[in-house]
């Protein structure tokens, strides 16, 4: 008895190794498994004859049974290409010939193609994806200046090699922390979030609380483009995914403002509670934030990676080192973190990047980045002069000034500043008064944003003289009490002789006669050796949205979106991987980049192919072997 069981099990095992199949219910699955997903020519099948008869003999058999026309020998190894008749699929015609005695193996003419290159129309720009060293529209601070000096072909995320495995990474969600989404743009709108119709449009504004968080800076439209831009679609860019399913969640304003605790750690809650598995944070701050660690915390125990922007170094541009000097979300303790550097086309550091050996883990490309953008501002109206504002108080009517002049430096030209045309004085400014100034606006209407913008110089004390900026949406004094004015800035101090550009999200005005204001309060216990405030080139400017513009611009900001869209990808393809596997493959599955050497975990650059061909056993599994 024992000698059958053995000789039983030896037959089934034969059977296996042979691919013979058990039954004809098996033979149809396994057909199916070997078609699922691919590409191949239809109508048609590739078989290996066997050597137990000649291989022209069996050649004709199977012409005759099975094939529209002669099948054609392609070596002389047996290998036969079969049209198969009309009327048998491609999956009968695998299940039928595996069971002739005369084939050895059957399978699909499968299609192959060069590297995925999309056929987007600028794509040849993006050289994050391919580099050939090609020439790019410069950006404000990139280390090579755009003309294709100094770049390095080659060095790049090695996209067009990881496109032929993965370009559709929908199954993840994406959500992206930023300054909203122009929703209407014509290479994202396929790819954005739609799980939840309490969110229309595609996500939150956490700013104006509202569920439209249409883009009114571009950063957030820019962002979402590198992570999921649609690809192959002849328009614009391709995205790391060229399908996606991104999140548009909204914490600053048209002028970048806005970005306060509150809204991030209401953002990422939101992106828990939808089942977000990636988190895009192309924003940095200086100080060590409890609420934010605890949100990110939660996202951790969520599964959910954060990929963060190292920074963009201070007001010199000059990178930082993050380990002396943190920047958060970059510094998070948290293990889910992921902070990402700035390279430039030769793969050096961006001279803005931020950087850290214990702080910093991986660079990407972020100098010149081409992307998706929101649309322009224009300007719907300058301020007058002088004599269209309202003076609410008679110290500032009796002072010389004139708000929409024109001036290079603070002493250039006196006469256009409310200063008395010399040194700032408390006498002439009591401290009892707030001088204050402003212009009632026609009605502004039909626009997504409105940006409110003047150049100043400032020279105040910094212990108790105050500039203030408010509007209000009536008639009247931005800056009374009890008005319902509100005051979107105060600043004190010095501008260093030199002009600041300030500008204001005011989109609040539209609909209404809204009164825009400035004011200056002084202090009489101090010096009385300030020049005062100088204002001019003040201007109203609205945001047409456009479904085609797209932008090139530079910072850390850019490079970390590169990295959010592997992580998509990696998670997409490997679905079983822990957030812990994905971080791995990252940084593991990274190029050696020089530049990096000392000043990040990893000392590499973030590469697609690298990520998704790195070797890992998943967490959690064990070899499980029968006794």
């Amino acid at each position: 008895m024992k000698r059958k069981k053995l000789l039983l099990r030896s037959f089934i095992a034969f059977l296996l190794l042979t691919g013979s199949p058990l039954s004809q219910g098996a033979a149809t699955r396994h057909a199916r498994d070997v078609l699922a997903g691919k590409s191949y020519v239809e109508g048609e099948v590739l078989v290996k004859l066997s050597t137990q008869r000649s291989f022209a003999v069996a050649r004709q058999n199977i012409s005759d049974r099975f094939s529209a026309r002669k099948a054609t020998a392609l070596n002389d190894f047996g290998l036969t290409q079969v049209k198969i008749r009309a009327g048998l699929s491609v999956a009968d015609a695998i299940d039928e010939l595996r069971r002739d005695p005369s084939v050895e193996s059957v399978q699909p003419n499968y299609i192959y193609k060069m590297a995925a290159t999309p056929d987007d129309t600028q794509f040849s720009s993006q050289w994050g994806a391919f580099n050939s060293a090609q020439a790019i529209a410069a950006g404000t601070y990139s280390t090579h200046n755009g003309s294709g000096s100094g770049a390095i072909a080659g060095k790049d995320m090695d996209l067009k090699t990881a496109w032929d495995t993965i370009t559709d990474c929908s199954s993840i969600k994406v959500a992206v922390i930023d300054s909203g989404v122009n929703y209407t743009q014509e290479d994202l709108v396929a790819n954005l979030w739609t799980d939840n119709p309490s969110y229309p449009k595609y996500g939150y504004d956490f700013v104006d609380n509202d569920v439209d968080p249409m883009d009114g800076n571009g950063h957030g439209t820019h962002v979402s483009g590198t992570i999921g831009a649609v690809g192959n679609n002849a328009k614009g860019v391709a995205g790391v995914c060229w399908k996606a399913k991104i999140m548009a969640l909204k914490v600053f304003d048209a002028t970048g403002a806005g970005g306060t605790t509150a809204n991030i750690v209401r953002a990422i809650d939101f992106a828990i509670g939808q089942g977000a598995k990636v988190i895009n944070m192309s924003l940095t701050g200086l100080v060590f934030d409890a609420a934010q660690e605890a949100a990110i915390l939660r996202a951790s125990n969520a599964g959910i990676v954060i990929v963060a922007a190292a920074g963009n170094g201070g007001s010199d541009q000059i990178g930082d080192n993050n380990d002396v000097t943190p920047s958060y979300p970059c510094n998070s303790a948290h293990s889910n973190v992921i902070c990402v550097a700035a390279l430039d086309q030769a793969y050096d550091l961006a001279t803005f990047s931020n950087f850290g050996a214990t702080s910093v883990d991986i660079g990407a490309p972020g100098t010149n980045i081409l992307s998706a953008w929101n649309g322009a501002y224009a300007d719907i109206g300058g301020f007058p002069a002088l004599n269209a504002w309202t003076y609410l108080t008679a110290n500032w009517a009796g002072v010389t000034c004139n708000l929409s002049a024109v001036a290079t430096s603070f002493l250039s030209s006196p006469s256009t500043y409310c200063n008395g045309g010399g040194v700032f004085t408390n006498n002439l400014i009591p401290a009892s008064i707030q001088t204050t100034a402003h212009f009632n606006s026609t009605t502004y209407s039909g626009y997504s944003s409105l940006m409110w913008s003047f150049s100043t110089f400032l020279d105040l004390d910094e212990a108790g003289d105050v500039f203030a900026v408010g509007y209000r949406k009536t008639d009247g004094n931005p800056f009374a009490v009890g008005g319902n004015g509100v005051t979107i800035d105060a600043i004190d101090g010095s501008s260093g002789g030199f002009s600041l550009a300030m500008s204001y999200d005011v989109t609040a005005c539209q609909g209404s006669n809204c009164s825009m204001g400035v004011y200056v309060e002084t202090n009489a216990s101090q010096g009385a050796d300030e020049f005062g405030v100088g204002i001019f080139n003040m201007h109203v400017k609205a945001l047409t949205v456009s479904t085609s513009t797209y932008n090139t611009i530079n910072g850390t900001s850019m490079a970390t979106p590169h990295v959010t869209g592997l992580v998509a990808m990696i998670m997409a393809h490997n679905p079983r991987y822990s957030i812990a596997d994905v971080i791995e493959s990252v940084k593991s599955g990274g190029v050696a980049a020089s530049s990096l050497s000392g000043k990040s975990t990893t000392a590499k650059a973030a590469s697609a192919s690298g990520s998704l061909n790195y070797i890992i056993a998943p967490t959690g599994l064990t070899l499980a072997v029968k006794p």
